[in-house]
């Protein structure tokens, strides 16, 4: 498992700081397993990757809600935060990043990110989510939060990396208001 860590380019500091395992019994057999961690310290969600590419489901998540903050005890809340849609996505852009294990923000992360009020939140949902994308900034704009849509040139945030994202965010543009929102559109 960490030679496929490794070629998904994750270093042995991701493995130990996202304390991702590997199950090699039971219904989980086969799979990485990228657990998610509340502010406190305690597990809140997971993700089980299989490492086999005949394997499906590919990705397999634990039968309860999705309405959680993901890696809340690695997020620095006074930086920018980028929201991402899966726990790789997360890992390859780093502590700052948030995967809402999907394309939809729950409200315990919109509260936080109230909360918190971070400086910008960007948005970097793959290509294939950009009527989400919309959406999520209409939100992020209707509680008062500074947003921008990441172009990823078609690529998702785990095939571009930090370095790749923080490129693209040179490129970002802010959305601010309705007016905002309908440029971004055209």
């Amino acid at each position: 498992y960490i030679s496929y860590l490794h070629h998904r380019k994750l270093s042995d500091s991701d493995v130990a700081l996202y304390r991702i395992g590997y199950v090699d019994v039971g219904p989980l057999r086969g799979r990485v397993v990228i657990p998610s961690f509340d502010r406190h310290g305690s597990v809140n969600f997971w993700s089980a990757r299989t490492i086999y590419p005949d394997t499906r489901p590919t990705y397999v998540l634990p039968d309860a809600t999705k309405d959680i903050v993901s890696s809340d005890y690695l997020t620095d809340w006074s930086q920018p935060v980028y929201l991402v849609e899966g726990a790789f996505d997360e890992i390859a852009v780093g502590p700052q990043a948030v995967a809402l294990y999907g394309k939809f923000m729950g409200s315990k992360l919109a509260l936080r990110l109230v909360e918190a009020q971070s400086p910008m939140v960007y948005v970097c949902l793959d290509t294939d989510a950009k009527r989400e994308a919309k959406r999520l900034m209409e939100r992020l704009v209707g509680y008062g939060l500074r947003c921008a849509q990441l172009d990823l040139k078609g690529k998702d945030p785990g095939e571009m990396g930090a370095s790749g994202v923080q490129e693209a965010v040179s490129r970002a543009r802010e959305v601010t208001g309705s007016l905002g929102l309908f440029g971004s559109r055209l």
